[in-house]
């Protein structure tokens, strides 16, 4: 299980309008041990807090209704802040208006730690404040840091790209069953950054064909070395749908995975829903002939996209992965439940395994757990690690509750 120990000595930035609300809160802060709080009655004045740098802040505690600036406009402003700490959100409001927080801050590339209904105990702050240690990588790589096609062209000849591994984990037995692998890029003079510095630039663009056959070398070479321990892992590997426009991909990856002795029904081939249009005949050509091939098809994100059916209908896919936003939470939040709900009993009717992603607490493990789901990723189980901490890990997984 991930760490879930709350860092010692977070400076946390509280902002509420109302001061009885500003008392219990600190007093539930100062409960889960973080006693450096500056307060702020509105948006307004925290975001001048965080403009004048004068101190640094790692949390952010947030209400959404008050004068002034509310907490969305806030959010609208930190990212050009360079702020890249957590944030828990509250709200009186109704969760649907929690929800769409949410996402608005996710979209802005904010670490959105969770969200919390009004009036906030203190168990549930801690709950929701410990993620920061799993998310903490995460923020890192979300700079907006955009790389040129020269750099990215560079870096693929000179090894920059990397990838990192987070575990699928059975939903019954507990077992690891495999990884997906995450892209990850080490910048000289920057360090480490994530996808959203290479992938805008590539899609579409002659890069996409390399950027995707390192990712795949180097996620086939992994697997395999995992097998030659005794490990037998799935290994899921995201695919542009631009690469999927490459006719000959089938018989490259049927050659890689001949060539490194990797089975191919044991590597998935993950497409993310928001991207894949069901209608481009050359996709469709390459996606049966991946499956032909013996390779593993799943739709990512699934409930995030427009035209989600008619992709089930028409594509090979052998699996579906519920977004997370649907899945985090879904035991507090009737809307995202039913749409859980509904989720699992469509992929049941079609005979796909299911996937939650976003499985952060216990609560989200035992109800997709008890909604049939198969298996699940996220913070609870483990973050994306790179190999040796991925190697140390499951060396001490032991289900749900190990350390």
């Amino acid at each position: 299980m991930a760490n879930n120990d709350i860092p010692k000595g977070l400076r946390t930035l509280l902002i509420d309008d109302e001061p009885f609300m500003q008392d219990l809160l600190q007093a539930s802060l100062r409960h889960v041990g973080i006693d450096t709080i500056t307060l702020a009655g509105d948006g307004a004045e925290a975001l001048s807090l965080v403009e004048r740098g004068e101190q640094e802040f790692d949390l952010v505690v947030c209400d959404l209704y008050m004068p002034r600036m509310d907490g969305i406009e806030f959010l609208r402003y930190l990212p050009q802040c360079g702020f890249r700490g957590g944030i828990v959100l509250l709200s009186g409001k109704d969760q649907k208006v929690l929800r769409s927080a949410v996402q608005v801050a996710r979209e802005r590339h904010l670490n959105v730690l969770g969200s919390l209904p009004k009036p906030v105990s203190a168990d549930d702050l801690r709950r929701v404040i410990e993620r920061i240690t799993a998310y903490d990588f995460d923020a890192h790589l979300t700079a907006t840091t955009i790389l040129t096609e020269h750099q990215i062209q560079t870096g693929i000849e000179e090894g920059y790209l990397g990838l990192y591994y987070q575990p699928q984990v059975d939903l019954t037995s507990g077992e690891v069953m495999g990884v997906e692998a995450l892209a990850r890029w080490y910048d000289p003079q920057q360090g480490t950054l994530g996808p959203t510095a290479v992938v805008p630039v590539i899609e579409g663009s002659r890069l996409i064909h390399a950027f995707t056959d390192a990712a795949l070398f180097q996620a086939i070479h992994q697997q395999k070395a995992w097998q030659d321990k005794g490990l037998q892992l799935r290994m899921s590997v995201n695919i542009s749908v631009s690469a999927l426009e490459r006719l000959d991909l089938p018989e490259r990856i049927e050659a890689l995975c001949q060539e490194i002795g990797i089975e191919p029904s044991s590597l998935v081939m993950e497409i993310t829903e928001t991207h894949f249009a069901a209608d481009s005949a050359t996709t469709l050509d390459v996606l049966t002939r991946l499956k032909l091939k013996g390779l593993c098809l799943s739709l990512d994100d699934f409930g995030t996209g427009y035209s989600t059916l008619e992709q089930l209908q028409r594509a090979p896919f052998d699996e579906m992965k519920i977004d997370h936003s649907f899945v985090h939470g879904a035991k507090f939040d009737p809307a995202a439940r039913t749409i859980l709900e509904s989720s699992m009993e469509l992929g049941r009717r079609l005979g796909l395994t299911m996937v939650a992603e976003g499985v952060e607490d216990a609560e989200d493990w035992r109800l997709t757990r008890e909604l049939g789901c198969q298996s699940a990723q996220g913070f609870y189980i483990a973050p994306a690690l790179p190999p040796g901490e991925f190697d140390t890990w499951i060396g001490s997984w032991a289900g749900p509750g190990a350390s």
